[in-house]
């Protein structure tokens, strides 16, 4: 007699229970109005699609310069969908990651027949979207929950291999290796914060193997995966941005590529990395309850990394405990190659994340992922009904104690855009900005024809030494049409400062009157001033400061 295949229709049942769940849930929470897109998510794609690559300068600082492949469904969706359909396609994808999660656990809790199997993998899924990040981003264009699809992706493909034959050495098994990788790789190609991933699944995958050959060839076919789908996701951009600015990362690692357009710098966000291992250690703790930590990081509250630390410490002496009794050389990683693999994964994935980034919103594969190692870290020995109880205590107890990250939302109305710009005189003309703030977005709703510059801002300022200041100012210098400066009414941050910026490249007000911006996506009210050139003996201009700020 045959036996019956294992049923697979839970698998899509969990996928589609998540993208219409997520979908609707994304309806509760309001329309996104996040800094970044107001930054950059929204301008990228319309500057790709409009050749203003290059045409404008930084109008969304050094974000102007990200691969903007990942936001091009964002763009479309924004322009042409209602709000409230955007958001729940949108949070529809994103919920995509409950059926990842769920058949992740599934193939680790396999040693389960039955309804009891399936009940386990509900469970963590459930625990696992129910996290900072995801709530956080639902509906929202940030893209970590998106991106973090092809990490899931990838692990499913590389997990099940592992459960199938055991190791990665195999012929059909190196193809879901490759698979996997490739699929990852894309995901690297589209936002550089998956790095981190991608190097506890290169990582990960070469401790599944036993051998030193077996181990090599896993690591050839891992790294040929990765680069190749990063090239993939981002050569074509690589080029772009080599033949522009002289760095294929621009303005990234311009410290090695050293491109004239910027500083010799590398310009990450480093201010969140711990300074020392003991603060590494300790940022697990301070995720579950209020720190400067979470403080800086949208106030979000999570014990789901500190479980995992004291469950990895009482292993680890339980297995010592083991060694020195019996004499006997400790197996520090689990026997299953399916969950030793994801144990390494994660941990590897942290440290790596620590270490380059440290900002929460970049573990949103690691944090859907965590409840199954924590339920497989309590219940390795025990049968199926003290595993659902605990998988259900620990689904319990993080509902009532999460708290996602906090980002501006509006009331829903039909369009997802309320923009009015006043009618400029020509469009033969230059917007500059000169303040470090997400105003990018702004300008799809100008006529094509306007160039957008800004001067002071995290990639530039007025007295960097570089080739875009020198460009800045030669062309503030030498254009013959209107020069209008976007400024806000706020306080702080209103038109004194900006043009005590304007002032070091020769540029003050006239005497027109302000063309104001209506916009709902912003606080303060925004409007355009018409600049005109000082005289070199403009007591203004003679008493500029030497740089503004």
């Amino acid at each position: 007699m045959v036996p019956k295949p294992p049923a697979t229709w839970p698998y899509g049942v969990a996928l589609v229970l998540g993208f219409v769940l997520c979908g609707l849930a994304a309806l509760t929470v309001g329309q996104d109005n996040n800094w970044d897109l107001r930054n950059y998510h929204y301008y990228n794609p319309h500057a790709f699609l409009n050749d203003r690559v290059g045409y404008d300068f930084a109008p969304a600082q050094r974000q102007s310069y990200f691969n903007p492949f990942l936001d091009l469904p964002h763009y479309w969706g924004t322009r042409h969908l209602p709000a409230r359909v955007f958001a729940f396609l949108l949070g529809g994808v994103q919920g995509l990651a409950f059926g990842l999660v769920f058949a992740i656990a599934a193939i680790v809790f396999r040693r389960f027949a039955g309804n009891t199997r399936w009940m386990v993998a509900g469970l963590c899924a459930l625990a696992g979207v129910h996290a900072p990040v995801f709530i956080g981003e639902l509906g929202a264009t940030e893209n970590d929950t998106v991106v973090s699809l092809f990490v899931l992706v990838s692990l499913v493909l590389l997990v099940r291999a592992l459960a199938t034959h055991g190791s990665l050495s195999g012929r059909s098994a190196r193809r879901a290796l490759f698979a996997g990788s490739l699929i990852l790789g894309i995901g690297v190609g589209l936002k550089g914060t998956v790095m981190s991933h991608a190097f506890g699944v290169a990582i990960a995958a070469v401790f599944t193997e036993r051998t030193w050959r077996a181990r090599v060839a896993t690591a050839a076919i891992a790294s040929a995966g990765l680069v190749g789908g990063f090239l993939l996701s981002n050569g074509y951009w690589m080029m772009r941005m080599w033949e522009q600015f002289e760095n294929p990362m621009f303005p990234f690692c311009n410290d090695i590529f050293k491109s004239p357009w910027a500083d010799p710098r590398h310009y990450n966000d480093r201010s969140m990395i711990p300074a020392s291992w003991a603060e590494a250690v300790a940022y697990p703790f301070q995720f579950r309850t209020h720190s400067s930590y979470t403080d800086r990081q949208h106030d979000f509250r999570d014990v789901r990394y500190a479980w995992l630390v004291v469950i990895a410490a009482a292993w680890l002496f339980e297995r010592l405990v083991h060694s020195i009794w019996t004499r006997s050389r400790p197996a520090v990683l689990p026997v299953n190659p399916d969950l030793r693999f994801l144990v390494v994964f994660f941990v590897v994935s942290f440290v790596a994340w620590e270490a380059s980034f440290a900002i929460i919103r970049y573990t949103a594969a690691l944090e859907v992922v965590a409840p199954i190692l924590i339920v497989a870290g309590l219940c390795a020995s025990h049968g199926p009904k003290v595993t659902k109880a605990v998988a259900a205590a620990m689904l319990a107890v993080l509902v009532s104690t999460v708290e996602p990250i906090h980002h501006e939302r509006l009331p829903f109305e039909k369009a997802f855009w309320d923009v009015q710009v006043p009618e400029l005189s020509s469009a033969h003309a230059i917007v500059v900005i000169a303040v470090d703030r997400p105003l990018a977005y702004l300008i799809p709703f100008f006529p094509n024809e306007v160039r957008w510059i800004s001067v002071d801002n995290n990639l530039t300022r007025p007295s960097a030494p570089t080739k875009a200041q020198k460009e800045i100012r030669k062309v503030l210098g030498e254009f013959d049409g209107d020069i209008y400066l976007l400024s806000r009414n706020v306080s702080g941050w209103g038109i004194e400062s900006d043009l005590a910026v304007m002032q070091l490249y020769g540029l003050g007000l006239d005497d027109t009157d302000e063309l104001p911006i209506t916009s709902k996506h912003t606080e303060s009210s925004l409007f355009l001033r018409r600049l005109t050139r000082l005289s070199t003996d403009d007591p203004a201009q003679s008493d500029a400061p030497l740089e503004a700020g």
